[in-house]
């Protein structure tokens, strides 16, 4: 219970911190259900070490995920597998052919449901399948995953969605829909007052900005990331920060910024596991 509202406070080292005295405690522990405690503290500590930029969370998560099947468990293997993603493909070039298979385990077991996590399932598989299917088959999953998030009437599942399935999407001809989609994330995560949310939410609208040359969109963009970015203090987000602001510097012909904070940007990246 500690680790959970540690890590709903934004404060994934205290969480990580609690979540593995459990996992230890439990280990002197011989109940029938000490299997399912393990799988729900491993997604906990995954959660966490995502969020401190540790690596080893893809495979805390995917243990955790594979526990979670055998115990029958699908709301615990549904949450290990959409925690198991950065907000986008997880590699370049490349598939993550294990978070793939938890991600359809995931979705298979849940079923054909309006739910807001088959919503995230469905987002999360899009971004992963970026560098390994045709883009006909990811723009059907973006669409599916946004109708069902607003189906299940969930505010916070629509921003989440819209923002998961965006990189999959990008060619110019949908450069109209991702703006509208954009706009209403940023909309919505703005009246939530979800900072992590609007970090990313925002971050689209930057990179939205630079297709449209729109330079005082890209601008406004970047300050609100670099504000919630600072407020949050995670090294994922400050990452993000730092590589918006050397593309608005360079965009703005400043070329000596521009490389000092992509110096920056590939620090932070390093040191987050990116």
């Amino acid at each position: 219970l500690a680790g959970d509202r540690a890590l709903g406070r934004q404060a994934p080292d205290e969480a990580s911190r609690w979540y593995r005295q459990a996992l230890d405690r439990l280990g002197d522990v011989a109940t029938a259900n000490a299997p399912r405690w393990r799988a729900r503290l491993l997604v906990g500590l995954g959660e966490a070490e995502r969020q401190l930029g540790d690596a080893g969370h893809r495979e805390t998560l995917l243990t955790a995920a594979d526990l979670a099947d055998e115990l029958d468990d699908v709301d615990l293997l549904t949450r290990a597998a959409i925690a198991n993603n950065r907000g986008w493909s997880s590699g370049t070039g490349i598939i993550d052919e294990d978070r793939v298979r938890v991600l359809r385990r995931a979705a298979e077991r849940l079923g054909l449901v309006d739910t807001p996590e088959r919503a995230r399932l469905l987002a999360t598989l899009c971004a992963e399948l970026l560098f390994g299917t045709g883009f006909d088959e990811r723009l059907a999953l973006a669409e599916e995953a946004i109708a069902v998030a607003r189906r299940a009437g969930d505010d916070k599942a629509v921003v989440d969605t819209l923002i998961r399935i965006q990189e999959s999407v990008v060619v110019p001809e949908t450069l109209a829909q991702r703006v509208a989609w954009i706009d209403e994330a940023c909309a919505i995560a703005d009246r939530l007052d979800d900072r992590v949310l609007r970090t990313m939410a925002y971050t689209y609208k930057h990179l939205n900005a630079i297709e449209q040359a729109d330079l005082g969109w890209v601008r406004k963009g970047l300050e609100v990331v670099e504000a919630e970015a600072a407020h949050i203090g995670q090294l994922t987000y400050r990452w993000i920060a730092a590589i918006e602001r050397s593309t608005e510097r360079a965009l703005a012909g400043d070329i000596v910024e521009a490389e000092l904070e992509a110096g920056r940007a590939f620090q932070l990246g390093a040191e987050g596991g990116q």
